[in-house]
């Protein structure tokens, strides 16, 4: 016995042990794992801002010796009194040979220098012509410009006395040029236009020069866009990180982005944008690893040293454990079966009533349908001083009277509707005239309240039967204040494709244990001769029937409701007008 109480004791203090260095193992790699991100975070933000304003100074500086260049040409006095030429004659050749021979034309960069007035490009030193538009008008020394040929080209823009001269740069060889030195880097440079109508971007390893609305998530980098589009509309700077997948990819990229709105660039058009694929940069510090390593292996061997000791342990309790498992799976199945036959006997106890009534009702309206008939002729042949006799000949009529409609109650749990008899009828019309009915036996201290919608609520069904429903739920309300008083609220909506009835009182409720029987033939609470325990039965059958439910709530001493559901029915348009 000694021995097997040392053998669990051992065992959870190598359990212990492991624990123990799981979690040590654990903090410290978590810490060096963060330290780790945080520094490669840092680093690689900071080396991203600075590379963002250094792509802004360059194209600022680029475009500042453009518009120099630009402006240093339409200033000669040769390129003047070639313009005042085309005032006084209307000769172009002298301007347009001025505009094909100076020092911005010998840019390979410069596409063409054109002419512009009225926003309208009149002359061009281009082979194309003048089929060329600026989509967004002619604000700003700095516009896109759009080729007849849907060719995109950047316009620096200068204004003399006699027009205005656009010079037009290529985007495609521009871009390429400011790519090269970032591409080196690892990083992709995006540069978006103050406008938002062209985006010069990189995808897949080849430069873009896009308008907006051409682009998808199949050509570009729509996330980045977003984040440029972002810190334009708050002209704030930022920095953030997202996941980029490409088409036919499954590899998901971690990507770093910093964005540099165009309010905050030197270069006074584009929004400046770098990424950088995080995954590509996180190469671990040397003597980090080390320690991930070491750390790594002390996790490692916790684990399998807690695994060793939890086999160890599950051995010694397996046995006992089995056999707890299959006694509380025995215990189950036997409840279930238990279960399962107290429903059997139930359901069969419902099947075997309502064969009986079934095969009984016919007979006994048949023994009570001569008494009730002799009845009357024996009233009606008696003389009028035999007053006695016509009282007892009364009380065998009513007495038969009454038998008969215990028998038709019977036989009505056990009569199948015939949906072809079905109408759409309003369940807020039908309420209305339950209450009209029953109106005589409410008692005088209580009050009934309806809530009712505008729409009728319309159901499919037989109204003598619906009605009977209601009517059996309003006297059992009735009944149940008779001695106390209170207040019936019956309450009517639509629910989707439900018509929901609520019949809520305030009398004594329902006890806890009589509730689930209420709907059982046979059964209620009323004294002796007030009740014979059919009512809430038929009112179910007659739910059943029309395919809805009743179901019924009650707290003691706060009254009881019942709730029926019922499909609605589209009620027809001779009905509704």
């Amino acid at each position: 016995m000694k021995q097997r109480s040392r053998v669990p004791v051992f065992s959870y203090i190598m359990l212990s042990v492991a624990v123990l260095m799981i979690v040590i193992g654990s903090v410290v790699l978590a810490n060096s794992f963060a330290h780790y991100n945080e520094l490669s975070l840092t680093r690689q933000d900071h080396q991203l801002v600075e590379m963002a304003q250094a792509a802004d100074e360059s194209m600022a500086t680029q475009l500042s010796l453009y518009r120099r260049d630009l402006g240093y040409v339409l200033d000669r006095r040769g390129f003047v009194e070639a313009e005042k030429q085309w005032l006084l004659t209307g000769d172009t050749q002298a301007l347009l040979t001025r505009m094909q021979e100076n020092l911005i034309a010998q840019n390979p960069l410069i596409h063409a220098l054109l002419v512009i007035q009225d926003d309208q490009v009149v002359l061009s030193s281009a082979a194309d012509g003048t089929d060329y538009y600026f989509p967004t008008g002619m604000e700003g020394s700095l516009q896109p410009c759009f080729g007849g040929d849907q060719s995109m080209y950047l316009a620096l823009i200068e204004e003399t006395s006699v027009a205005r001269y656009a010079a037009l740069m290529d985007m495609n060889l521009w871009y390429e040029e400011l790519t090269r030195v970032f591409s080196a880097e690892g990083t992709r440079l995006l540069l978006l236009g103050s406008q938002q109508k062209v985006l010069l971007h990189q995808w897949q390893n080849q430069n873009h020069v896009s308008a907006m609305e051409e682009l998808t998530t199949d050509n570009c980098d729509r996330q980045a866009v977003r984040l440029m589009l972002s810190s334009q509309t708050s002209g704030e700077p930022l920095t953030e990180s997202y996941n980029l997948q490409y088409p036919g990819d499954t590899f998901v990229h971690e990507m770093r982005m910093t964005v540099i709105p165009a309010t905050q660039c030197q270069n006074g058009y584009f929004v400046v944008g770098l990424t950088s694929d995080y995954d590509e940069i996180t190469q671990p510090l040397h003597a980090v690893a080390i320690r991930l390593v070491i750390y790594g292996g002390m996790v490692i061997a916790g684990i399998l040293l807690m695994m060793l000791m939890v086999v160890r342990l599950a051995r010694l309790n397996h046995r006992r454990n089995r056999q707890l498992q299959e006694q509380i799976l025995l215990n189950a199945e036997t409840q279930q079966l238990l279960e399962k036959t107290k429903e059997l006997t139930h359901h069969q106890r419902l099947e075997t009533i309502g064969t009986l009534t079934a095969s009984i009702a016919h007979e006994f309206n048949n023994l009570l349908t001569p008494i009730m008939g002799y009845s009357i002729l024996t009233l009606e042949g008696l003389p009028e001083e035999c007053e006695d006799l016509a009282d007892n000949v009364t009380e065998i009529y009513d007495a038969s009277r009454k038998a008969k409609e215990i028998i038709s109650r019977l036989n009505a749990l056990s009569r199948r509707n015939d949906e072809e008899n079905f109408r759409p009828l309003s369940l807020r019309d039908l309420v209305h005239k339950a209450l009209t009915v029953a109106r005589p036996a409410q008692p005088a201290h209580v009050t009934t309240t309806v809530e009712d919608p505008a729409d009728p609520c319309c159901v499919s069904g037989i109204e003598t039967q619906l009605s009977q429903l209601l009517l059996n739920l309003v006297l059992n309300a009735y009944h149940a204040m008779e001695e106390s008083g209170g207040h019936l609220t019956i309450t009517i909506s639509q629910e989707g494709d439900s018509v929901i009835l609520r019949v809520a009182d305030t009398g004594s409720g329902i006890a806890p244990e009589i509730l689930p029987h209420i709907f059982e033939p046979f059964f209620t609470t009323k004294e002796a001769g007030r009740g014979t325990g059919l009512g809430l039965a038929i009112v179910q059958q007659v739910a059943q029937s029309h395919h809805g439910s009743i179901s019924a709530e009650s707290t003691p001493g706060h009254g009881a409701t019942f709730i029926l559901r019922l499909p609605a029915a589209n009620m027809p348009e001779n009905n509704n007008s």
